[in-house]
């Protein structure tokens, strides 16, 4: 390192040293991507060598621990393949833009310096789009313009309450700073009272019963130990009352459900108790697809794929009417369109020049003919003949199946992303669906 008197700025090979307006130092990295990256303090990385991390984890799904197996050389651990993939993404992003990489000299770890300058990146793609946002080939743009929406079941922990966006404090946390009070109140839904010290339910039975089903399956000796009273009729462990107990979900993430049955068979009340012990996830991100397979728009649905959402995330990714697509492909346009009737002129306007309709795939196994009359009125492919190819006969103008074959390609990450941060998360999709993109573009 060089350090000069005059400035007081100490030159490294990748960034130098400042002292910031906050008083504190950061480092400043130079115009364009370097030809070696220095990952660590004492790691240095062949551009090539990122590049190849960068290939390995978008093309073939490698997780970061396993590309660390696929390079020898160097005993490599997998946090630190991590965070160079994550610094890389961001010296490409700074280079192609001509703005500089700013992070924080002192921190407790790569990844914490990272953090800021990936929510930087995020907002900046949040605002501007996906960088193939207007792309438009001879496969997606034949006279008239095609886009594909679908979502797909990846997802990430959040925040326990419903519909809410704001990141948790950590991927320990089941609220976030905001909801945090909720952590003290009982986790059976529509309970307000505050819960046990060491439980999560209150001193009502049935719902410490409810967290105890929701524990038993951890711990053999109390399962067997109930099943064996439950045979020779001495009656449950936790509430002799209890005659019928059932949980709807185990999985962490899940409301679980207990349904109590002590009335006599012909005075039958069933009562259903949900409660959410482990975290929340995300429900779902939604992707918009041009039938070339470049995808232009992701989202995030926190608690449903909602007709409501879908229209907003339509909207954001397309804010104007003359950026809408001609011919707009979805599994449940049907009802898409029949919410439109009760919405609001404006946004009733906004979709006024969309075609609404089923796609091909999903078209053959949701939408039966003779079910829906509506959907097969307004909503068949078939039945609009500018989305049939006329040079082919039984061929379609449009690939509507884009939506689905970019599903199956980005839910081989499912494993990755499920325990990462809201911040890290957002990042990590934004850029491998960018390095698609580039993939597919460069084969058109």
């Amino acid at each position: 390192a060089l350090h000069c008197r005059s400035c007081k700025a100490t030159y490294n090979l990748n960034y130098y040293r400042e002292e910031a307006e906050h008083g504190k130092q950061e480092r400043v990295y130079y115009d364009g991507v370097p030809a070696v990256v220095q990952g660590e303090k004492h790691m240095l990385f062949e551009r090539q060598l990122c590049e190849l991390f960068r290939a390995q984890t978008v093309h073939a799904q490698y997780a970061s621990a396993r590309s660390v197996g696929s390079y020898e050389p160097a005993p490599l651990r997998g946090e630190w393949v991590s965070d160079l993939f994550d610094l890389f993404a961001l010296l490409c992003h700074h280079s192609k833009y001509g703005t500089s990489l700013r992070l924080p000299e002192v921190a407790s770890s790569q990844m914490e310096r990272l953090l800021g300058a990936m929510q930087e990146r995020n907002t900046f793609v949040a605002k501007k789009g996906q960088s193939e946002w207007a792309h438009a080939c001879d496969l997606c743009l034949k006279m008239i313009q095609c886009a594909v929406i679908d979502g797909i079941a990846i997802g990430r922990p959040c925040c326990a309450v419903h519909n809410c966006p704001l990141p948790l404090t950590s991927n320990r946390a089941r609220f976030c700073s905001t909801h945090a009070q909720r952590e003290l109140l009982c986790a059976v839904e529509g309970c307000n009272a505050p819960r046990q010290a060491d439980s999560l339910t209150c001193t009502i039975l049935e719902h410490q019963a409810l967290e105890a089903r929701y524990k038993a399956p951890g711990k053999s000796f109390s399962l067997l130990t109930r099943r064996r009273r439950q045979v020779y009729g001495r009656g449950d462990v936790l509430n002799e009352e209890v005659i019928e107990m059932e949980l709807d979900a185990e999985e962490e993430g899940q409301p679980s459900g207990v349904q109590l049955d002590s009335l006599p068979r012909k005075e039958k009340k069933k009562k259903v108790l949900r409660a959410r012990f482990g975290r929340n996830r995300t429900h779902n991100e939604q992707l918009i697809v041009r039938p070339c397979g470049v995808i232009v728009g992701r989202g995030t649905f926190y608690g449903a794929e909602a007709l409501g959402s879908v229209i907003d995330f339509v909207m954001s990714i397309f804010p104007t009417l003359a950026s809408m697509p001609d011919v707009l492909f979805f599994d449940n346009n049907c009802n898409l369109r029949r919410h439109l009737e009760n919405r609001a002129e404006e946004v009733r306007q906004h979709f006024a020049h969309t075609l609404l309709v089923v796609d091909v795939f999903h078209w053959d196994r949701k939408h039966k003919l003779g079910r829906d009359n509506y959907c097969t009125t307004y909503c068949n492919p078939a039945a609009y003949t500018e989305l049939l190819d006329q040079t082919k006969r039984n061929k379609w103008l449009f690939n509507s199946s884009a939506c689905e074959q970019a599903n199956s390609w980005l839910r081989k990450f499912a494993s990755q992303t499920r325990k990462m941060t809201a911040v890290r998360f957002e990042f990590f999709l934004d850029e491998v669906i960018k390095a698609h993109n580039e993939h597919i573009v460069r084969q058109l």
